[in-house]
């Protein structure tokens, strides 16, 4: 596995990046593990039809916003399920966070909470490309 850390970077460099080292991963048989910030930027996902000014990107969801300081971590793993995948990583971010009470994973809205408001979230795009 690799551990990559970008720091601060544009998310539209870094998309490049992501795309080649997705590529790389499937070639390789590797995995990447990848941190990074990125400036300010709203980006939307392929279905949706409003927020003329966010950039569209090849995701499911609708509108995201990712502000520099906010701590990035991104997968490019060759995962055999799917599912049972973004359950452990759930677990295991349960686990980070259990020292925390007031700190609750909603399932509806798929992110860590404090009260009303979103200090982790998670996101997946997942390709069957791999053989």
């Amino acid at each position: 596995m690799y551990f990559l850390d970008f720091k601060t970077i544009k998310y539209c460099h870094f998309l490049k990046i992501q795309n080649y080292l997705h590529s790389r991963a499937i070639k390789n048989n590797s995995n990447y593990l990848i941190f990074a910030s990125h400036y300010p930027i709203f980006t939307k996902g392929i279905n949706e039809k409003n927020f003329p000014f966010a950039l569209q990107v090849d995701r499911g969801g609708s509108i995201t916003y990712f502000d520099e300081g906010s701590f990035m971590i991104y997968f490019i793993f060759k995962v055999n399920n799917p599912p049972l995948f973004f359950k452990k990583l759930i677990k295991i971010l349960k686990n980070f966070f259990s020292p925390y009470s007031q700190i609750k994973y909603d399932y509806k809205k798929a992110g860590f909470y404090i009260e009303n408001r979103k200090i982790c979230s998670l996101g997946f795009r997942i390709f069957k490309t791999w053989s």
